[in-house]
């Protein structure tokens, strides 16, 4: 497991979850949007999620000691499920939470053209967090694919990613993307139809995904940390380097 990439992978993570934050929760503070308020939350999250596989990470390379004379590894799966628990708590419920409220006392959406500058500027941002996290899983299962090729190698090598902290950015920031363009085409609709039940729905939609992606990484997590076997591209890993010891 390389460390150091997977450090600067969730860096990078952390920097541009920041800077979409900033812009989502301006888009939310112009336009009211329940959608454009998940999205927003989402980001919030997301930086400290970031935070969370950074400890996580820290914490993985503490020495052997007598209490844990198996090293501290599995930190980074403890806080990887933390990670998991607290975007399940507050982002998805959040996000649920402000749909229901939006259906049941709707509002008509404020500063149109700028909230879709700022969902723009979150789309491509987000998009660049994607394309690190298929970095940072190509070279965690060693492949050497580089430019556009990094999308169906990174997508079909996902399973055998070892790094917990990796694969949790990459579902992350994919499904982020997936919330902006659902949250723009909200705004769409309700521009269009003059019906703010899209963005009601939208928001309750964006919140259900991110609670069953929560769900799923929880799972992950609880499997690795009880013990589940280790994924074959970190057995051939370990094995490598055993038998490179003379």
């Amino acid at each position: 497991m390389d460390t150091h990439s997977s450090k600067k992978t969730v860096w990078i993570a952390l920097l541009a979850n920041f800077l979409i934050f900033a812009i989502k929760a301006g888009g939310a503070w112009l336009s009211g949007s329940a959608a454009m308020f998940s999205e927003a939350l989402h980001s919030m999250a997301d930086m400290f999620n970031s935070i969370f596989l950074l400890i996580g990470l820290h914490l993985s390379l503490k020495p052997i000691d007598e209490d844990h004379p198996f090293g501290h590894g599995r930190e980074i799966f403890f806080w990887s499920f933390i990670a998991s628990i607290f975007m399940l708590g507050v982002t998805s419920a959040g996000s649920i939470y402000k749909g229901i409220q939006s259906l049941i006392e709707p509002r008509p959406i404020d500063d149109f053209s700028w909230t879709l500058v700022a969902l723009c500027f979150s789309f491509i941002f987000e998009a660049y967090a994607v394309c690190v996290a298929l970095k940072g899983i190509i070279r965690d299962v060693g492949s050497t694919a580089k430019g556009i090729a990094i999308i169906p190698v990174g997508l079909r090598n996902l399973k055998k990613v070892s790094n917990p902290a990796i694969k949790f950015i990459f579902f992350e920031d994919g499904i982020a993307l997936i919330g902006v363009t659902l949250a723009t085409i909200a705004l769409v609709l309700v521009q269009v139809t003059g019906l703010e039940f899209f963005d009601g729905c939208v928001s309750i939609l964006i919140g259900t995904i991110l609670g069953a992606m929560a769900l799923m990484l929880a799972k992950e997590n609880r499997d690795m940390i009880i013990g589940q076997t280790a994924p074959d591209a970190l057995e051939q890993a370990i094995g490598d380097t055993a038998m490179s010891i003379e």
